[in-house]
């Protein structure tokens, strides 16, 4: 039988991409450290070379912006212009689309 290990990674990714982007630093390191978590059990259970190989590319992307975040909140974690984000660093993973109500919403917000 077959086991998904890839997907819960990507979810926890997500999950830890919004706190990242809502600029909750604290709770977004330690929700990166667990999609860390989740795509090293990934790999470890991945046959196919080119999958494991892009795992490894997102593993390491997370852990890179799990570092930069550990940094900031070492250093007090105030001020904008040394916040994690300020060289607009992104890590790639996409959250939800938005449907048409959030659009209209976006587009109503925007007047």
């Amino acid at each position: 039988s077959y086991v998904d290990f890839t997907t819960p990674a990507i979810e926890q990714a997500k999950v830890a991409t919004q706190f990242d982007d809502q600029k909750d630093y604290e709770r977004a390191h330690k929700e990166y450290v667990k999609a860390i978590e989740r795509f090293m059990v990934a790999i470890k259970h991945e046959r196919v070379a080119q999958k494991k190989a892009m795992l490894k590319g997102k593993a390491d992307e997370l852990l890179s912006r799990a570092e930069k975040i550990k940094e900031f909140l070492d250093n007090g974690g105030d001020g904008d212009e040394n916040s994690p984000r300020s060289n607009n660093q992104s890590t790639g993973m996409k959250t939800k689309p938005k449907d048409k109500q959030d659009k209209k919403q976006d587009e109503d917000d925007k007047e």
